[in-house]
C-alpha cells in the first residue's frame, strides 16, 4: 500500500535527520512535546505521519530543525494529489510556503482549518531581527501565517516585505514624524524604508500558530 511504503520511507528519513543532529529519541520527544513511543513508531514506519495532530507535526518539525529544504526531501516522492488528500482532513487546510528561494517545486504545509484564509501564505523565519528576547519574540525557525490580500499599513502591524533581489524580511510598521518605517524588534538590526521593499502581506499568526495581538 502507498501509505505503508511512504510511512516507512518517512520514518527512515526522520531517523536519519535525528542521528544527523546527534539526538536521542527521548530528546526529540522532549523538544517536540510528544511521547518517546510516538517518535519510535514514526521511525519504524508504524505510525502514519499524516494521522498525527497538526501540533505534534509542527513540534516534531521544530525539534528536528526541518526547514523547507528538509520538508521537501521528506515529501519529494509523494504526488501532490496524495499529499493534499492526506494532509487536509476536516481540521486542517494547506497553504503555500513562499518564504524560500523560488527554485524547485513549491509545496504546501498543513495549518489548523480555523486559521486558514484563501489568501494565506506561509513564511519560515530566519535570522534574529525580530528576536527581542521577550516571550513574544519571533525567532529563527518560527513560522508566520501571512494574509497576502492585506497590504494596507497599520501602526504596530507585522508585515512580510520583499526586498527586491534580496529575498524577504519581517518587520513591524510604525509611523514616525508622519512617515512610515519598518522596524526590527532587535535593536542590533537597521530599520527598513518603504521605498526599499514591496509589501507581501500582513502577519496574523506566528510560530505554533499563536495569534498575533498586534
Amino acid at each position: 500500500m502507498v501509505e505503508a511504503v511512504e510511512s516507512k520511507k518517512v520514518g527512515q528519513l526522520l531517523k536519519a535527520r535525528r542521528e544527523e543532529l546527534g539526538l536521542t529519541q527521548e530528546e526529540v520527544a522532549l523538544r517536540a512535546g510528544v511521547s518517546p513511543s510516538l517518535v519510535a513508531k514514526l521511525e519504524q514506519g508504524r505510525q502514519d505521519i499524516w494521522d498525527m495532530k497538526v501540533s505534534n507535526f509542527v513540534g516534531l518539525a521544530r525539534a528536528l530543525q526541518l526547514d523547507p529544504t528538509h520538508l521537501r526531501q521528506l515529501f519529494s516522492d509523494v504526488e501532490q494529489s496524495v499529499l493534499k488528500a492526506t494532509l487536509a482532513p476536516a481540521t486542517t487546510k494547506t497553504a503555500p510556503v513562499l518564504g524560500e528561494a523560488a527554485a524547485g517545486k513549491p509545496f504546501e504545509y498543513p495549518i489548523p482549518a480555523d486559521l486558514y484564509r484563501p489568501t494565506t501564505a506561509i513564511f519560515f523565519v530566519s535570522g534574529d531581527s525580530m528576536d527581542d528576547g521577550t516571550e513574544d519574540a519571533i525567532r529563527e525557525g518560527d513560522m508566520v501565517l501571512v494574509d497576502t490580500s492585506v497590504k494596507e499599513l497599520k501602526p504596530g502591524g507585522l508585515y512580510v516585505l520583499e526586498i527586491v533581489g534580496d529575498g524577504y524580511t519581517l518587520k513591524e510598521a510604525r509611523k514616525l514624524n508622519g512617515e512610515w518605517v519598518f522596524m526590527p524588534w532587535n535593536p542590533k538590526h537597521p530599520a527598513v524604508r518603504p521605498d526599499e521593499v514591496k509589501v507581501v502581506g500582513k502577519v496574523y499568526a506566528v510560530n505554533r500558530f499563536r495569534t498575533v495581538r498586534r
